[in-house]
């Protein structure tokens, strides 16, 4: 469609599971079809600034629930032409839903200067007096019954935003009493504010109702975009004697050795310890240009080093120079980050065995108490679910929410078989790694996660689902089979269970040593046997150590 085209308003439906707030966890499988239809449409989510969500079923206590149903999609040439469009969630007074402000252009702002008294005298006076005495007797009943009647909306507004924060944070009876008294009082000013702009802009044509109209709204837009925040600024002193309650770790001679100047010596070690295959830096280099043209560029990249220790800005590479040798002091052996040989992906197996206990009577009675319940089940831990019992393909929507918000911003129409197939294979299928690393989502969760990139790199057709001329099994084939060269998720996910074995086996880690205590204590992991009651890794890895050990 080659014309300008929006689309707003209520579609009753979510696209990410960070879209809803409260009540039972969200399946993403319900929004694969919105989702879909929305990136063949070619169109993209325009955004918003002010309040998350849009819709609140009004309800007390647990009960309450929050989503985004309420959202603005515009296709390119809308953007093309009209690039300046935004949306503002303004606070909802007397309806589920938050309203929608849509802004096309930056119009100059006109500030209407008004007397706050102007029709609001019929509850006041009743007889007439000589015009100034009246003017002045009015003028000085207006300042102290109502104040400024326009900042008094805009204070009132400020209020009701915080109010609703404040309920969907703490969901009291006492933050929804006040909420309500405040959406009582902003009602109240927006009724005298509309008295007062029907006045001034003697619109005789104004009726009750008509308070959509382009001109009036073009008034109100002008107070509106004032309410935008663009950044709010807090500085806060650190006390000298909390800073004195930091052990030091850096010796005074380790000190010494971090602000030397660096010679030739000590960055040729550095840069030939480099990974010659590594992803090339910011620069565009990886390690082997710089191992190769070393005698070449020696000289110049010594030059920017030192240039650090004059007051320059650090190269990035020059941490790892310099920090190594003293990491070890004083990054523990259970923190997986920063060290050269340990993954992320280790702490989150720990945090699964010791939960996995949780279940069981007799294990983790105290950390049952204080950190986990049932009504909090699951919770998120570096990027992962860690829960108490079964898995539930309900834990894992986060992990399809992911991929289909990835989907959601590109324009597939534009893209061609081999960059959908590229995007696919280098980017859709990166994104469940992370988890799969470190557990294995059920076969469910597997095939949602299938169907929203069959969907992407199969698109519709004239408002039709296209036809799958083949199913994405033999999609995932290799090239010399027929196939576009993608990794079937199944065959990634089995390949990490091995790799977990793999690491187990041959690596001295601190989850090793976990699963040795836990499992191993009267027999060789090789010769131990499946039981039940295991942890679902230990159950993988014994179901795939008799090919990994063939």
């Amino acid at each position: 469609m080659d014309i300008p085209w929006c689309t707003i308003g209520d579609f009753n439906v979510i696209t990410s599971t960070e879209e809803k707030y409260g009540g039972i966890p969200y399946n993403m499988n319900k929004s694969l079809d919105f989702i879909s239809t929305i990136e063949a449409s070619g169109l993209v989510d325009i955004g918003y600034s002010g309040q998350h969500y849009t819709w609140c079923n009004q309800r007390a206590e647990e009960a309450r629930v929050w989503k985004r149903l309420d959202r603005a999609m515009v296709n390119d040439k809308w953007l093309e032409l009209m690039p300046q469009t935004t949306i503002t969630h303004l606070p909802s007074v007397g309806s589920y839903h938050c309203p929608l402000l849509m802004e096309m252009e930056v119009r100059l702002e006109h500030k209407i200067k008004v007397l706050a008294e102007e029709n609001l005298w019929e509850s006041y006076v009743e007889t007439t007096a000589e015009v100034k005495l009246l003017a002045s007797t009015l003028s000085t009943w207006s300042k102290k019954e109502y104040g400024n009647i326009f900042s008094s909306v805009i204070n009132f507004e400020e209020q009701l935003k915080v109010a609703e924060e404040d309920v969907i944070q703490q969901n009291t009876e006492e933050n929804r009493t006040k909420l309500h008294l405040i959406i009582a009082q902003y009602i109240k000013y927006l009724k005298l504010e509309a008295s007062i702009l029907k006045q001034k802009t003697q619109l005789q044509w104004f009726k009750e109702g008509d308070t959509n109209s382009k001109y009036f709204h073009s008034i109100m837009r002008g107070r509106r975009r004032n309410l935008f925040i663009h950044e709010i600024g807090h500085e806060e002193s650190i006390r000298e004697e909390i800073l004195n309650c930091i052990p030091r770790m850096v010796t005074e001679e380790q000190n010494q050795t971090l602000q030397q100047m660096p010679n030739l010596e000590e960055l040729t070690q550095v840069v030939f310890s480099m990974n010659p295959n590594s992803t090339a830096g910011p620069d565009g280099f990886g390690g082997k240009f710089y191992q190769h043209c070393w005698e070449i560029i020696k000289e110049d990249v010594l030059s920017v080093v030192q240039y650090f220790f004059c007051g320059y800005t650090m190269p990035k590479f020059i941490s790892h120079a310099c920090l190594p040798p003293i990491l070890p002091q004083f990054i523990f052996e259970n923190q997986s980050s920063f060290v050269k040989g340990r993954s992320i992906s280790e702490n989150i197996m720990i945090a699964q065995e010791i939960t996995h206990g949780i279940k069981n009577p007799n294990e983790g009675d105290n950390v049952r108490s204080h950190w986990f319940q049932s009504e909090t089940s699951p919770i998120t831990y570096l990027g992962c679910p860690l829960y108490i019992g079964g898995q539930r393909i309900i834990y894992y929507s986060d992990l399809v929410a992911k991929i289909t918000r990835k989907i959601f911003g590109w324009q597939s129409r534009m893209l061609s078989f081999g960059g959908k197939a590229t995007m696919v294979k280098h980017v859709l299928q990166s994104i469940p790694i992370h988890t799969m690393s470190a557990i294995s989502p059920p076969k469910t969760t597997i095939r949602y996660m299938k169907r929203a990139i069959a969907d992407f790199f199969l698109a519709w057709d004239k408002e039709k689902r296209k036809y799958h001329w083949a199913s994405w099994d033999k999609l995932s084939l290799p090239y010399d089979e027929g196939g576009i060269g993608v990794t079937k998720l199944e065959d990634i996910c089995t390949s990490l269970q091995f790799k977990q074995w793999w690491i187990f086996r041959i690596k001295q880690t601190l989850w090793g040593q976990f699963l040795r205590a836990k499992y191993c204590q009267r027999a060789h992991p090789v010769a131990k046997k499946l039981d039940t009651g295991q942890s679902l890794v230990w159950n993988f890895m014994m179901k795939n150590k008799g090919i990994a050990e063939a």
